[in-house]
Parts: C-alpha cells; sequence; structure tokens
C-alpha cells in the first residue's frame, strides 16, 4: 500500500478483438470490445455482434465486471467529421449510447488514433485538439455520470502536444496508455529494441519507455489515478514481425535455439536467437510484477492488456491480476521460476 493513496482502488482490464470464450472474467475489472467503426452515416459497426452479446454476459460470471464497447482503432476513419460540429459530435454520443443501451453496456472507449494527425492515414484537422475535448464533454452529458468513459492514447509528447490532456480529465474515468508498440514502426537498429520497457535501457529506443509516457501524462494535467499502463501480449521485433504470447511460449520460451534474456534496468525481458542476436521483446510475469510495482510507486490506477487472444492461456492475465491485486502471489510463482 502506499501511503500516498492509501485507499486507491486498482483495476486490471483487457482488450478483446474477436471471440471472447478464453476471457477469464474473475481475473477482471473490465473488458473492452474492440471495436465499433464509424461508418460514413456516422452509425457504429461492429466486428461481430455475436462476439459483443458474448463479452457482454460474461457479467454472469462475474457481477463486477463492467464491458465498455471501444470505438476506433488504428486507421479507423470518422473521428475528425464526428468531433466537427456541436450537432455532429452529439449525434455520436447518441449513436454510442443507442449501443451502451442495446447491450447493456458499461461505458464507451474512445481509440481515436490520433486526434490532428493523420500517420494512421486518417482524416485530420487542426481543430480536432480542441473538438476531442468537445466530444468527450458531449459523450459524458449525453452517457450521464455513472458511465465509464476511458481514452486509449500515447504519453509522446507529440500526442500530448494535439491533446488538451489536463481538460479531457474532467469527462473521462480512466486513459489507457498505449505504453506498448515503441518500435511499430522501426526496421533498422531501432528494431531491436525494447517496445514495451518500463524504463529507458542501452536496448531502448531513446527517450521513450512507459514512465516516460506516464511521467509525460502526469505533467501535462492528467491524474495518476486515472491513468492505466498498456501491457502487450505479443512480441514484437521491430515492423517486421510480432508474435502472441502463445506463439512465444510454444516456441521460443528457450526451446529451437531461443533464449529468454533480462534487461534489469529496462525491466524487460526479450529473446535471443541461437547466434546470440536480438529476435523478440515481449512481455512476461516478470515484466508485470515490475509494472504492478510501479503502478502502485506511482498511485497509478491499473493496468490493462492488448489484447484477450494473444494469451489464450490466461498466464498473463493472472498475472496482471496478481500484479494489480496480490503482489506477494506473483512473487511466489515467480520464485518458482527463478529460485
Amino acid at each position: 500500500m502506499n501511503i500516498n493513496c492509501p485507499s486507491l482502488k486498482r483495476v486490471v482490464g483487457e482488450y478483446v478483438l474477436g471471440d471472447p470464450s478464453n476471457v477469464d472474467a474473475i481475473l477482471l475489472d473490465f473488458a473492452i470490445y474492440a471495436f465499433a467503426l464509424i461508418k460514413p452515416t456516422g452509425e457504429f459497426e461492429v466486428y461481430s455482434k455475436r462476439h459483443l452479446q458474448q463479452l457482454s454476459d460474461l457479467r454472469f460470471a462475474n457481477p463486477n465486471l463492467k464491458i465498455l464497447l471501444a470505438v476506433g482503432g488504428w486507421a479507423a476513419e470518422g473521428f475528425s467529421d464526428a468531433a466537427l460540429t456541436p450537432s455532429s459530435r452529439f449525434d455520436f454520443a447518441r449513436e454510442a449510447q443507442k449501443w451502451v443501451n442495446e447491450y447493456n453496456l458499461d461505458g464507451i472507449d474512445l481509440d481515436w488514433e490520433y486526434p490532428g494527425s493523420s500517420v494512421s492515414g486518417i482524416k485530420s484537422r487542426p481543430q480536432d485538439t480542441e473538438n476531442f475535448t468537445f466530444l468527450l464533454d458531449s459523450l459524458r452529458q449525453v452517457l450521464g455520470p455513472n458511465k465509464i468513459i476511458t481514452v486509449a492514447g500515447s504519453g509522446s509528447r507529440e500526442y500530448i502536444s494535439k491533446v488538451q490532456i489536463s481538460k479531457i480529465a474532467e469527462f473521462i474515468n480512466y486513459f489507457n496508455i498505449m505504453s506498448y508498440d515503441f518500435t511499430a514502426g522501426e526496421t533498422g537498429a531501432g528494431a531491436v529494441k525494447h517496445q514495451s520497457n518500463l524504463f529507458e535501457s542501452n536496448l531502448s529506443l531513446r527517450g521513450i519507455s512507459t514512465n516516460a509516457y506516464v511521467t509525460n501524462l502526469i505533467n501535462a494535467g492528467m491524474p495518476p489515478e486515472k491513468l492505466l499502463m498498456g501491457v502487450p501480449f505479443y512480441g514484437r521485433r521491430g515492423a517486421t514481425s510480432t508474435k502472441t504470447y502463445d506463439e512465444i511460449r510454444g516456441f521460443y520460451l528457450n526451446k529451437n535455439g531461443y533464449a529468454v534474456k533480462w534487461d534489469d534496468q529496462a525491466k524487460s525481458p526479450y529473446i535471443i536467437d541461437a547466434n546470440g542476436n536480438f529476435a523478440f521483446s515481449f512481455d512476461n510475469e516478470l515484466s508485470i510484477y515490475f509494472k504492478g510495482q510501479y503502478i502502485f510507486d506511482k498511485c497509478l490506477g491499473g493496468m490493462f492488456s492488448w489484447q484477450s487472444n494473444f494469451d489464450n492461456s490466461n498466464l498473463l492475465s493472472s498475472a496482471m491480476y496478481n500484479a494489480v491485486n496480490d503482489p506477494r502471489q506473483l512473487e511466489a510463482i515467480l520464485k518458482t521460476y527463478y529460485a
């Protein structure tokens, strides 16, 4: 317990893309369906209504589980137009409310990647910065005070320069930090670096770490208790290759010529091949433990994963649960690995 935030209730959640049958509702405080897309008409369209209903039904197993619908995602179009005018903003909010009511959801997650930026190929405007705040204001007015609103975003200085962090804090419950994919655009030397390191090291991109993102967001005005740390359930080698944790566990964890290494400065594991070359950056139970300790130390609100179907065994999900709720239990598990 941190004496600076003794009563803070921390949460654990997952984004779920696809079939939710592997999701263990007991391990989670919330689950977010990914994704609803904004059609040219302004209406939402989800990948699978059946999967959304199945996710909503997980509350039979855990009545306290909160279910949210994520709108957007990488290269998802429609946000700049939806946020443009008071009329379009309230149309968006009412459409969100329709889905919340129909599927008995607990809230909405906005995954606009990114306001004021066309890096993913979507339309953007300079006005997006202010309009994003107005959009969240409209959503809060329509959904009311008891529904959950979250935002998925970055902690990079570029992102923060185009989002009114201190102003959007008023309207949201949590800011889900996309503290992963740090090397997603890298193809050269930068590709063989950590993609979700807690701290910087000589194996991380300069100036980029989860700690840096958290610090940037707090300095910009986001209360720490509203910050949730993102954990990837997959490994990455720059822009060239990704492997799910299930794939890593089945083929790469100290087998087939591959070996797991630990960067104690970054508090991050990585995998090398038979020649000693960097193969993948990934997260495991040990890195999640240290991220949980960081969350306690910094009075953050909790953690979440992208995404559930990359860890069908729920080993990392269980580690997240223990890191936030029972770190001593996770310590006991880790001792069996590293004794």
